[in-house]
């Protein structure tokens, strides 16, 4: 029997394909907060509604957040083609700078299942306005490339990237890829391997990724993000988790729906505010329970109640059904009622 993806053990380490990677240049600073995965919104025949999807990244964008993420796995980048993914890019680009947020960072889901496709994919991220880059593993053959295959694989992209990548640990859309704490470890030292979304929800690889400081490659942990592994949990439902072994933030799906509320966990946190910041936690992970339970269909279905649009997911996703969004908006109620107390806050 083969061995899984997420047991074969590590092999020794072959050098970079580039003795020399030529670092690129950062365009935007990733500061500590809340990252938010916007969705991809359709019109009736499934085409894109980018008037929508510009009302919804301005909103977002507005809303005390510390940058956008486009393309994710929220954003159903799967289901677009390559035209419509430059497309939806440059478009949040354009409506984060009209909403006033033009030194604010765009990270967008890039990569594939070669090292070709990936370097054109974050060609064309780079092109579309993009000033981060976050990247899946290489995951179709996961028992022929191993832990070995995932190091190459990322440092053959990055030594000419045109943009700072993140790296993407997603072990559910990976086929079960967990990348390891030695893996990622190698990977901080390349000069464009910038950070690391932890959406494998494990939060002592985070701690442990939180030691990488990048300015000595020791195990000195700092709390200046510029100098630091950039680290993000995957979610909100604990975020007082992640903050407490040193995260940055997060790129959570709920910052759709409810932005302000989780920027404002962040904010008590780091004001040291932590009993107020728990007392928030626990209704956003009420809130975020119901969201893990129905997927992008639901992220659109409380929108669309919350705000007013949102439509269906692009086929074969289905959407969800009146029962189960009625059960979902009971787990909210708390939650929008603290997030239209928090409209009148100013960022």
């Amino acid at each position: 029997m083969a061995p899984t993806a997420s047991s074969i053990s590590p092999a020794p380490i072959r050098p970079s394909s580039s003795s020399n990677p030529r670092p690129c240049q950062e365009s935007k600073t990733l500061g500590r907060g809340i990252y938010v995965p916007v969705l991809t919104f359709f019109n009736q025949d499934e085409s894109l509604d980018l008037v929508t999807f510009e009302q919804h990244v301005a909103y977002v964008a507005s809303s005390g957040v510390a940058g956008i993420v486009v393309l994710g796995s929220t954003g159903e980048a799967v289901s677009l083609s390559e035209q419509e993914r430059s497309t939806v890019s440059g478009t949040c680009r354009k409506a984060m700078d009209d909403a006033g947020q033009t030194s604010m960072p765009l990270i967008s889901g890039a990569g594939g299942h070669s090292v070709l496709m990936a370097k054109s994919s974050l060609k064309a991220a780079h092109e579309a306005g993009a000033s981060h880059a976050l990247v899946l593993p290489s995951s179709y053959y996961p028992n022929q490339l191993g832990p070995v295959g995932a190091l190459e694989f990322y440092r053959s992209i990055a030594d000419d990237s045109p943009l700072p990548i993140l790296i993407y640990s997603y072990p559910g859309v990976s086929s079960g890829i967990n990348l390891s704490s030695e893996v990622i470890r190698t990977l901080s030292e390349h000069p464009n391997i910038r950070g690391v979304k932890h959406t494998d929800h494990d939060i002592g690889k985070m701690a442990r990724n939180c030691a990488l400081n990048r300015a000595s490659s020791s195990t000195t942990a700092t709390t200046d993000a510029s100098e630091a592994f950039f680290v993000l949990g995957g979610a909100s439902d604990y975020l007082t988790g992640a903050l407490a072994v040193g995260a940055h933030g997060t790129i959570t799906g709920m910052g759709n729906m409810a932005p302000r509320s989780v920027v404002e966990i962040q904010r008590l946190w780091d004001s040291a505010k932590y009993a107020e910041a728990l007392k928030l936690q626990h209704v956003v992970s009420l809130a975020e329970w119901e969201l893990g339970k129905g997927g992008v269909p639901i992220h659109k279905a409380i929108v669309d109640k919350a705000r007013g649009y949102g439509g269906n997911p692009r086929s074969p996703l289905q959407p969800s059904s009146e029962s189960t969004i009625q059960e979902a908006w009971k787990g909210f109620s708390q939650l929008i009622k603290l997030e239209k107390s928090l409209e009148s806050v100013a960022f």
